[in-house]
């Protein structure tokens, strides 16, 4: 205990003389859909309540509503326009260069994506020599996959690697979603270990509560379900996270496990195709396309649901990543049915609250159905919370925070 404390001293006599930092994010993270926009503001929100000044920059598309709640970060969401993208990024990226420069003087951060960091480079260039504020972060959610050699493809890739051989040179911390993405990319790009952080996806206070009986049955006599046994899946409905795998499987158990339902919960490209699917193959009273909700409503309907299925394929696109609607349910004690891959075995480890799948092909996603209601009862799923509260958007501004005083101290020591 006595090393922990000491540990925490350089930060804490350090935070008395940064006490109030300013800290600017730009991120090409696309604000169009509520969950993104929650994942990427509550973090940098719950700094912000730290006594600290933080201004996130990102373009927004023109549909999408800034939420109601009152926040104390400043947000910068610069309209872009999906009939002229080239232009839109070009504007974007001018916009949020005119602001770092204009701010870059008073900055005790900066921190950008993998697609704005190579446009740093002369700012991270003069700061390398002479040796001042502002620290210099690359935050990366995720890996880039080549699907087809494509010319987008191949700049999504070159980009990347750019901004990550650049950011091993000139950043102070490069942020990872995850020990493995980290350990991965630290490997590939010789990235010096002192530079690996991990500020992983976080989860919102709304998800850490007890299920009300008054809300949740309401809810399932809403949507039918009073006599059913639910099973939830929520997020986008796009191809490549086992969504149409999941699907099928419930084909396969609509004779013989008539009373359990799955309800999709979102929306996304893949919606006509799966509404074609129920149609073909008469899952109407198995499937339920629900579409999308607000972002507060989601926890009620993870309460009403039996348990939550998360299919997600053993592919380098999910293999090292921080499932969010893992974390929310794991927040709310709900059992989860998840895909046996790193990522979910890295939060979940062998927590009795959870049962893996044997694969994401769709018999085996149907064993998996099968086997949890036949064992539910082995499953425990109360110590969800206590794992979710290690990524509870509080303490992700708090490490997030812990990086940047102990980066500012070293500058002046």
């Amino acid at each position: 205990m006595e090393e922990d404390s000491r540990a925490m001293m350089p930060i804490r006599q350090h935070a008395r003389t940064f006490d109030r930092l300013t800290v600017l994010e730009v991120s090409f993270l696309i604000f169009g859909k509520m969950l993104n926009a929650m994942s990427t503001i509550e973090p940098l929100d719950e700094l912000a309540k730290r006594g600290h000044d933080v201004i996130l920059v990102a373009p927004r598309v023109p549909n999408f509503r800034e939420p109601n709640e009152s926040y104390k970060l400043k947000l910068q969401l610069i309209l872009i326009r999906r009939l002229t993208p080239v232009l839109s990024l070009i504007y974007f990226c001018a916009r949020s260069y005119w602001q770092v420069l204009r701010l870059v003087s008073i900055l005790d951060c900066l921190i950008a994506d993998s697609n704005f960091f190579p446009l740093l480079l002369p700012i991270a260039i003069l700061r390398h020599v002479t040796g001042h504020r502002p620290a210099l972060f690359l935050r990366i959610q995720s890996t880039p996959i080549e699907t087809g050699g494509k010319a987008e493809s191949f700049l999504r890739l070159f980009f990347f690697g750019l901004a990550v051989r650049l950011a091993a040179i000139f950043a102070d911390k490069i942020l990872f979603i995850s020990p493995a993405m980290a350990q991965v990319c630290g490997h590939e790009f010789s990235i010096p270990e002192s530079k690996l952080a991990i500020s992983s996806s976080p989860v919102g206070p709304q998800f850490f509560r007890d299920a009300r009986p008054s809300e949740t049955g309401g809810l399932r006599r809403e949507l039918g379900l009073s006599s059913k046994r639910t099973v939830l899946h929520h997020g986008v409905l796009t191809a490549g996270r086992g969504i149409m795998e999941l699907v099928n499987a419930f084909n396969i158990l609509k004779t013989e496990m008539p009373s359990v339902i799955l309800v999709l919960l979102g929306d996304g490209p893949l919606v006509e195709e799966i509404k074609r699917y129920i149609e073909t193959n008469r899952l109407e009273d198995v499937v339920k396309l629900h579409g999308p909700v607000g972002y507060n409503q989601v926890p009620n309907y993870i309460a009403a649901c039996d348990v939550e299925i998360i299919p997600l394929p053993d592919h380098p696109w999910w293999r090292y990543q921080c499932p969010t609607k893992l974390l929310e349910c794991l927040a709310m004690n709900k059992p989860v049915i998840v895909s046996n891959i790193p990522a979910s075995r890295w939060i979940l480890g062998d927590v009795a609250g959870a049962l893996f799948l044997r694969g994401t092909r769709p018999h085996q996603i149907a064993d998996g159905v099968r086997l949890f209601f036949a064992t539910r009862k082995n499953v425990n799923p109360k110590l969800g919370r206590e794992i979710a509260l290690r990524f509870s958007a509080q303490k992700i501004a708090e490490s997030l925070e812990g990086d940047i005083l102990s980066i500012l101290q070293g500058q002046i020591t």
